[in-house]
């Protein structure tokens, strides 16, 4: 079952720095996150779902998606717009433990080609913890979801990763640009997704995906 009912870091460290802030699982998961999956990996909650169409099948066959309770809240919309990929989401997820998370899946067999990182709504990334995450992910094609979270390091967190994609030449998913402002895709908090918000939130992730595939051929 999906935790209900946590609250949202209140003191993240602004990045990047080397201390990192102690971690706190965030709020509550919406109803729209489904706790069915076909299998766990890497502690958190694992989907993979049949393709609908070839080429869907294609495009989420070798992308891995690791996210925090915003992905899990988007579960079905993501299984739908990219089946096949192995979505590893969990409640209270921090950037801090990504490393540990992509290394358990290349264990697995289950990181894709294709690495999708949803993370930054609990808080930001020392230059250290990144640097370890970006080890572990190695020569694969990634791409960082950025983050709409009205809380005070939202602008640490996205600033980060475009200071960062400047060293590692990885791809950002603007997450913030196209959700900024629309209340509809937000509920009360203003950080977990509405229906209209999961659906959005996935297109946005599988046109980026899609984009980086095209780039690899």
């Amino acid at each position: 079952a999906v935790p209900a009912t946590d609250e949202l870091t209140p003191e993240p460290t602004a990045a990047p720095t080397d201390v990192a802030p102690e971690p706190t699982p965030v709020e509550e998961v919406p109803s729209s996150a489904s706790s069915s999956s076909s299998g766990d990996v890497g502690g958190g909650l694992t989907a993979t779902t049949p393709s609908t169409t070839p080429d869907a099948a294609a495009l989420g066959a070798s992308v891995t998606i690791i996210g925090d309770s915003v992905a899990l809240g988007a579960l079905a919309s993501l299984q739908t717009a990219l089946p096949g990929a192995v979505i590893d989401a969990e409640v209270g997820r921090q950037f801090w433990t990504a490393n540990e998370v992509v290394e358990s899946l290349e264990a697995q067999g289950a990181l894709g080609d294709v690495v999708v990182i949803s993370l930054g709504a609990n808080g930001t990334f020392t230059t250290s913890q990144f640097e370890a995450l970006m080890t572990a992910l190695g020569d694969r094609t990634v791409l960082f979801v950025n983050v709409t979270v009205p809380r005070r390091w939202e602008a640490d967190v996205n600033n980060a990763l475009v200071q960062q994609s400047g060293i590692y030449g990885f791809g950002i998913v603007d997450w913030h640009s196209a959700s900024t402002g629309v209340a509809e895709y937000f509920g009360a908090d203003g950080v977990h997704l509405t229906a209209t918000g999961a659906t959005t939130f996935a297109s946005v992730i599988a046109q980026a995906v899609q984009a980086a595939i095209a780039a690899r051929a």
